[in-house]
């Protein structure tokens, strides 16, 4: 060995070095205790993080998607109500048919006609109007109470006769407003009697 201070390799720093460097590799991934704890996260607590986050956003979606289903719903609501009112005006505008002349049947189609002229709501390209049904205030007997019926007929056209056409003979018209495809139909009664 060469001697010398200049040589002298003992103790020093390379020897140190040696040491380190003939360790097992495995021996710097064990834990050491002395050490502070990594303060980094996790696989899991990534992966639990991103589902939250994921449950949170399609929460938010389903509800601004119900919103905004309501509110399609309640703006096609109000546009049937307001044909409604619209045909029923037109209806109750409309001369009244007597039930003698022509029975249900006639009194039907003289107000469909009447119907048919109602303007349909802003944005309705399609849907229809339908009378389904024309009843009129009577009673089978002079004992029975008064209901509605299409079989009762008590006017006439005779002035002569004590049936004669009275204001007060009244007639309850049935009729349906069935809006666009998938949206909404309203069924309405309108009570008609002389103007």
């Amino acid at each position: 060995m060469l001697s010398g201070s200049r040589f002298a390799i003992r103790g020093s720093r390379f020897e140190q070095l040696i040491k380190s460097a003939s360790r097992p590799a495995d021996t710097d991934l064990v834990a050491d205790d002395s050490r502070q704890p990594d303060q980094g996260t996790t696989l899991v607590e990534l992966l639990v993080a991103i589902m939250l986050m994921g449950t949170a956003v399609v929460s938010i979606l389903v509800a601004l998607r119900t919103s905004t289903r309501a509110s399609s719903i309640d703006l096609s609501q109000a546009k049937a109500y307001e044909w409604v009112q619209s045909v029923s005006d037109q209806i109750y505008d409309a001369p009244r048919v007597p039930c003698y002349s022509g029975g249900s049947a006639a009194a039907i189609s003289a107000y469909q006609s009447a119907a048919n002229g109602a303007a349909k709501p802003p944005g309705w390209s399609s849907g229809s109007v339908t009378v389904t049904n024309v009843e009129f205030l009577g009673r089978a007997q002079t004992t029975d109470p008064f209901s509605w019926s299409s079989a009762f007929c008590f006017e006439s056209a005779t002035t002569t006769n004590p049936y004669y056409t009275s204001p007060l003979y009244t007639q309850r018209v049935t009729f349906s407003v069935n809006g666009p495809p998938n949206t909404t139909t309203v069924t309405m009664q309108v009570v008609k009697s002389e103007k």
